[in-house]
C-alpha cells in the first residue's frame, strides 16, 4: 500500500475519533493499527527478499529465512482478520448512513485489495527459504559423505603403513625406501634414539675428566637463530615450533622461523637419523650436508610424544652448545657396542668406519657439560638396546633437568626473568650448579658476559679436576 494510503487512512481514522461513537473509536483504533502494520510489512517484506538475495546457505539462516517469510504471511492474515472485523463493527453501526463510516469501509476494503500483492510476496519468499533449506540439507550430505570417505581411505592408508612395516622387521630390513619414514613410536613410550653426535673424537675434550664444551661453542647472548625446515611433514615441523621456545626461557635466545636463508637447516627425511652441530659449528663451511640438523624420528602423528619432544629438546641443547652427558661404564659392566649394528643404523650409514677413538672418550672419562655428570639432563647419552651386546636400553630424558637450566641462565643471562620461569635469575642458577661463594660472587658482579663465561668454564674445570678420574676398561668392538 503507498504512503498515501496509508496516510489517508490515518486521517480518516482520527476524524472518525472526534465522533465520539463508542463502536466507531473502537473501529478508528484498528484502522489506526491497520495503517501502521502496512507499513512495517512492506518493510518485513523487502529485509526477507534482499537476505534470500544474499544466497545463506547456513541452517541457521535458512530456518530463520522460514520463519521470518512465514511469518509475513501470517501477519497478512492477521491484518486481513482485523480489517474485516473492522468492517463488520461499521456494519452493525447504522450501516451506510453516515458519509464517514462509508468512506471507512471502503477505505478498509481498498487496504486488504491492497495486502494481496504482499500475500504473494511473503508465499514466494517462504518458497525460496524452502528451497534454500533443502539445498543446505542435500550440501550437509555430500559433506558428509565425504568425511566417511576420507575416514575409510585414512583407515587403508595406516593398515597398509603397519603391513609395509610388519614385512620390513619380518625381514630384517631396518633401512631404505621399503620403511622409510612410516615407523612411529609408541606414544605411551619414550622411544630411544641413536644421536649421531654421540661419537666426538679425543681431539674434542679438553682433557680426561673434563666436559666436551668449550665457549667457541655458544652463540652471542641475545642471538636470534633462525631456523627453516628443508623437508617433512607438517606435524612434525609444528611440533617443533611448539617445544624449541622452552629453551628461550632460561636462556637470551630467540629461535625464528624462516622461509628462505637460515643459520639451522633441519630435515626429516631419514628414518631415525637423529644428530645436529653444536653451538655455530653449523655455520662452518666444512659442513657439507644440505642441513644442519636431523630429526627424523620426530612422529608424523599429530600428538607429541614423550619421545618427540625429548628428541627436539635434545638437539636443540645442542645447538645451544651442550654435548652428552655420559657416565662411562664400571670395571664390570663394560658396554660392548656392535660395529656392524651402529653402522647399519641410518644415522651412520654415511659417517665412516667407526674406531677405537670414537669410543675411547666414551670409555676413559665421563662426558658431561657440568662438574660431574648430570643423569637427569636431557642432554643424556642415549642409546637402543640393539646397538650393543648386552641389549642396554639408555632411554632419553623427556624434560629439562635444573643443570640443563642453570647452564642456559649463566651462559645466555637475560635481561630480566621469563614470566614461565620466574625463579630462574642468575644468582639461583649458580646456586643450583653449586658454585663456591667466591666464583658465584665474581660472575655475579662481572659484566663483561665473555668473561663471565670464562669464569664459569674455569669453575667447571677447577671442580672436575678434584673428583675421582674415570679408569675403567675399554670399550670393545664387536665386529
Amino acid at each position: 500500500m503507498s504512503d498515501t494510503g496509508s496516510d489517508k487512512l490515518s486521517e480518516i481514522a482520527s476524524t472518525d475519533k472526534r465522533l465520539g461513537t463508542p463502536d466507531l473509536e473502537d473501529a478508528a483504533n484498528i484502522v489506526l493499527d491497520i495503517a501502521k502494520g502496512i507499513t512495517s510489512i512492506a518493510a518485513a517484506g523487502i529485509v526477507a527478499s534482499e537476505v534470500i538475495s544474499m544466497g545463506n546457505l547456513m541452517d541457521s539462516g535458512s530456518k530463520g529465512l522460514i520463519d521470518g517469510a512465514e511469518g509475513v504471511t501470517a501477519r497478512i492474515a492477521e491484518l486481513e482478520a482485523t480489517m474485516n472485523k473492522a468492517i463488520s463493527l461499521i456494519d452493525t453501526t447504522k450501516a451506510g448512513s453516515s458519509t464517514e463510516e462509508a468512506d471507512i469501509a471502503n477505505a478498509l476494503k481498498s487496504a486488504i485489495n491492497e495486502l494481496e500483492p504482499w500475500r504473494d510476496i511473503a508465499n514466494g519468499e517462504t518458497m525460496k527459504a524452502k528451497a534454500a533449506k533443502e539445498e543446505v540439507e542435500v550440501l550437509k550430505s555430500e559433506v558428509e559423505n565425504l568425511r566417511r570417505e576420507l575416514d575409510i581411505a585414512n583407515a587403508k592408508v595406516l593398515a597398509a603403513e603397519e603391513q609395509v612395516i610388519t614385512r620390513a622387521i619380518e625381514s630384517n630390513e631396518s633401512s631404505g625406501d621399503l620403511v622409510e619414514s612410516l615407523i612411529e613410536p609408541p606414544a605411551a613410550t619414550v622411544q630411544s634414539y641413536l644421536c649421531r653426535t654421540m661419537f666426538p673424537t679425543r681431539d674434542d675434550t679438553l682433557s680426561d675428566n673434563s666436559a666436551l664444551f668449550n665457549t667457541n661453542r655458544l652463540w652471542p647472548n641475545g642471538q636470534i637463530i633462525t631456523y627453516r625446515f628443508t623437508d617433512g611433514h607438517a606435524n612434525q615441523q609444528a611440533k617443533v615450533t611448539k617445544v624449541i621456545p622452552e629453551w628461550s626461557r632460561y636462556a637470551n635466545i630467540t629461535f625464528k622461523l624462516v622461509s628462505n636463508a637460515a643459520l639451522l637447516r633441519i630435515s626429516f627425511k631419514n628414518v631415525l637419523e637423529c644428530w645436529s652441530c653444536i653451538g655455530p659449528d653449523s655455520q662452518k663451511t666444512t659442513i657439507n650436508v644440505p642441513y644442519t640438523m636431523a630429526l627424523g624420528a620426530v612422529s608424523k602423528l599429530p600428538d607429541t610424544t614423550p619421545g618427540d619432544r625429548a628428541l627436539i629438546l635434545h638437539q636443540f641443547g645442542h645447538v645451544l652448545g651442550l654435548v652428552h652427558e655420559h657416565m662411562c661404564p664400571g670395571e664390570t659392566d663394560a658396554v660392548s657396542l656392535k660395529e656392524g649394528a651402529i653402522l647399519k643404523h641410518p644415522s651412520f650409514q654415511d659417517s665412516g668406519p667407526l674406531t677405537s677413538d670414537h669410543l675411547g672418550v666414551y670409555n676413559n672419562s665421563s662426558v658431561t657439560n657440568y662438574v660431574s655428570p648430570d643423569l637427569s639432563s636431557v642432554m643424556i647419552f642415549s642409546m637402543p638396546g640393539d646397538l650393543n651386546e648386552g641389549n642396554f636400553t639408555i632411554e632419553p630424558n623427556v624434560e629439562l633437568s635444573p643443570l640443563d637450566k642453570a647452564f642456559m641462565v649463566i651462559n645466555y643471562p637475560r635481561t630480566r626473568v621469563h614470566s614461565q620461569a620466574p625463579e630462574w635469575t642468575l644468582r639461583h642458577a649458580l646456586l643450583i650448579a653449586d658454585v663456591d661463594e667466591n666464583t658465584g660472587h665474581a660472575i655475579n658482579e662481572e659484566l663483561d658476559l665473555t668473561k663471565r663465561r670464562v669464569l664459569f668454564t674455569n669453575y667447571l674445570s677447577r671442580a672436575r679436576q678434584q673428583r675421582p678420574s674415570c679408569s675403567r676398561r675399554p670399550l670393545r668392538i664387536v665386529r
